[in-house]
């Protein structure tokens, strides 16, 4: 419904039929309040739930990325200690990205 004021607003309403003597409807009784606060908070509640479900969703894919991440280091790091001869171990070096020793 439009407001006096131009803007629009929520309703939540109720009727109510009331009755004459002979069963026939004498007038309606109609009960209007305005609801709009409710929705905005509906709303609002809405948004911080998707934008929690989104930020679940990217900690759940950190952890992953840094478990795979953290078994792919430990396989190069053994791989090092295995790798013998110095020219194999630079290229370790140069993989993981640390500083020659």
């Amino acid at each position: 419904m439009r407001h006096r004021e131009g803007h629009w607003i929520w309703l939540e309403s109720k009727a109510r039929a009331v009755l004459n003597a002979d069963g026939q409807v004498r007038y309606l009784v109609l009960v209007a309040r305005n609801i709009s606060e409710r929705k905005q908070l509906e709303s609002e509640l809405a948004k911080a739930q998707r934008a929690d479900s989104v930020s679940q969703i990217a900690t759940k894919v950190s952890a992953q990325f840094n478990d795979q991440l953290a078994t792919l280091l430990g396989h190069l790091n053994m791989a090092r200690r295995l790798a013998g001869p110095q020219p194999r171990r630079r290229a370790y070096d140069r993989t993981t990205g640390k500083p020659r020793a």
